[in-house]
C-alpha cells in the first residue's frame, strides 16, 4: 500500500445505470468530465450492487454487509445502530468525514432531519434522509431545522462540496472523506433548464430489448434521463476544477459509482428492483493519480459490498471482521482479476411489477429472488427457490432469450444453481433456495 494515505471524493448519484457513459460507449450520453475522471483511471466494466432498491443498497455500500444480515432488505428500513460503517473506521483512524446529499438510511421521514448520533461515523453533514425535491429543495445540518438549497439541488449540493474541498486546504495535515450522494438521475425527469432540450425524444435510439408498445415511453423518459445524467456531469466537472485549483487532485481518490441502474424500458420494465443487469449493474470510476492506472479497465467483478473493506484498506484503516466484503485494493492499485468469479444479488419485488407475472407463477407469494451474476452468465430464481431467468449473455448481451426452462440448458442451470445455493449457505442468507 502507498505510504501516505489518500484523500477520498465519493460521486455517488442516485439510480446511475452502468452504461450511461460516453466511456462505456453509449453512444448518446454526453459525459466529457466522466469520461476525462476514466481516462485518468480505472473503470469498471462489471460492477454490480447488492440489491437494486436505495436503502438495501446503500446499507450494504455503508458496511460491506449483504441486506440480509443487517436487515435493511426494504426501502425505509433504518440501518441499525450497530452496523459498522466504513465512515465510523475512517473517523478513528484521523479522516475528516463529510457527507452532503440524500442518505435514505434513517426510515421513512421525508425529508428527514438525522441527528448526529444516526448518522454512522460522518462528521460534517449536509444532507436529509429521502427525497427526491430537486428544485428549491432543503437540507439540514446539525439541528432539526431545514436549510433552503435554491436552485437545481445537485448545484447546491456541488457548491456545498466545493466548499468543503476549500476547508481541507487549511486541514492538509488531516486527510478527509468527502460523499457527495446527488438524487438524479432517479426520478423525477426533469432536467435544469439548460439540459431540458439537450436530449429530443425522437432522436433517442432504443436497444431491441425495448418492446414497441413502450417504445414511445422509454424515448421520453430516456431524454429526460439523459438530460439529468449530463447535468451532473457538469457538476463532476466543477469537482473536478475545485480539486486542481486548491491544489488536491495528486492527494485524492475519486471514485464515482451508484447505488443501482434503472430500465428504461427494457423488457417492457421500467425502474429497478429487477435481477436484470439494467437495475443491478452500475457505473464505478476510480481516480488516484501516481497510484491506480491510466486509463485502464477492468472486467473484475467488483460489488457493492466490496467498497467499505476496499477503502478502508486503501486508507490504512482496519477493516472490520463483520464486513463480508471482498477487500479490492489490490485489484484498484494493480489489476488482476479479483478474488470473485461470481456475484451474488438479492431482491423484493412486488406482484405488480410486469416482470413478477411473466416469470412467476400467479399465486407465487410477493417474496424474495435470488441471482448469480458471472460475467457470462446470469441465473435468478424465484421465492420458492426455483430458477426463473437464465441468460448466456456472451450470446445474447441483451437478455432476450430466457434458458430457464430449456431443456438444452439443464447442465448450466444446474451448475449455476449449485454455485447460488452454495454462496447462499456461505454467507447465511435465509431465502428459500430449496438448498441441495
Amino acid at each position: 500500500m502507498p505510504a501516505k494515505r489518500p484523500n477520498l471524493l465519493i460521486l455517488y448519484p442516485d439510480q446511475w445505470r452502468a452504461d450511461a457513459l460516453g466511456c462505456a460507449g453509449d453512444p448518446v450520453a454526453r459525459t466529457p468530465h466522466l469520461d476525462r475522471l476514466a481516462r485518468a483511471g480505472l473503470r469498471f466494466t462489471h460492477a454490480l450492487v447488492a440489491n437494486p432498491v436505495c436503502t438495501p443498497s446503500r446499507g450494504s455500500f455503508m458496511t460491506g454487509r449483504y441486506p440480509h444480515a443487517t436487515g435493511v432488505t426494504r426501502n425505509e428500513a433504518p440501518l441499525p445502530a450497530g452496523e459498522i460503517c466504513f465512515a465510523a473506521g475512517l473517523a478513528a483512524t484521523g479522516y475528516r468525514t463529510g457527507y452532503i446529499g440524500k442518505w435514505h438510511l434513517d426510515g421513512a421521514a421525508r425529508p428527514g432531519f438525522v441527528p448526529p448520533e444516526r448518522r454512522h461515523g460522518w462528521q460534517y453533514w449536509a444532507a436529509f434522509n429521502r427525497g427526491h425535491r430537486y428544485y428549491d429543495g432543503v437540507y439540514f445540518r446539525d439541528t432539526p431545522e431545514p436549510l433552503p438549497a435554491p436552485g437545481f439541488e445537485p448545484d447546491h449540493q456541488t457548491d456545498l462540496a466545493i466548499g468543503f474541498l476549500e476547508e481541507a486546504v487549511a486541514r492538509r495535515e488531516q486527510p478527509f472523506c468527502l460523499l457527495v450522494s446527488w438524487g438524479p438521475p432517479h426520478t423525477p425527469l426533469e432536467p435544469p433548464e439548460r439540459h431540458k432540450d439537450t436530449y429530443a425524444p425522437t432522436r433517442m435510439p432504443l436497444p431491441a430489448s425495448v418492446p414497441a408498445g413502450v417504445a414511445e415511453t422509454a424515448r421520453r423518459e430516456r431524454a429526460g434521463y439523459y438530460g439529468l445524467v449530463t447535468a451532473l456531469d457538469d457538476n463532476v466537472g466543477r469537482l473536478l476544477a475545485a480539486l486542481d485549483r486548491v491544489g488536491l487532485t495528486e492527494d485524492t481518490l475519486v471514485l464515482f459509482t451508484s447505488d443501482h441502474g434503472d430500465a428504461l424500458g427494457e423488457h417492457g420494465l421500467f425502474r429497478k428492483t429487477i435481477p436484470y443487469d439494467e437495475s443491478t449493474r452500475v457505473p464505478c470510476i476510480v481516480r488516484w493519480p501516481g497510484h491506480v492506472p491510466a486509463g485502464a479497465t477492468s472486467d473484475a467483478l467488483w460489488h457493492s459490498v466490496d467498497v467499505a473493506p476496499t477503502l478502508l484498506a486503501l486508507c490504512g484503516a482496519p477493516v472490520p471482521a463483520t464486513m463480508q466484503g471482498h477487500d479490492l485494493s489490490t485489484v484498484v492499485l494493480a489489476g488482476g482479476a479479483g478474488p470473485r468469479s461470481a456475484v451474488y444479488l438479492e431482491g423484493r419485488i412486488n406482484k405488480d411489477n410486469p416482470w413478477w407475472t411473466d416469470q412467476f407463477a400467479a399465486d407465487s407469494p410477493p417474496d424474495d429472488w435470488r441471482a448469480l451474476r458471472t460475467r457470462h452468465h446470469l441465473l435468478a430464481t424465484d421465492p420458492a427457490g426455483a430458477v426463473s431467468l437464465l441468460f448466456d449473455l456472451r450470446a445474447d448481451p441483451l437478455a432476450l432469450e430466457n434458458l430457464a426452462r430449456r431443456p438444452e440448458a439443464t447442465g448450466l442451470r444446474e451448475e449455476l444453481l449449485a454455485r447460488l445455493r452454495a454462496e447462499a449457505r456461505a454467507l447465511g442468507d435465509p431465502a428459500p433456495l430449496a438448498h441441495g
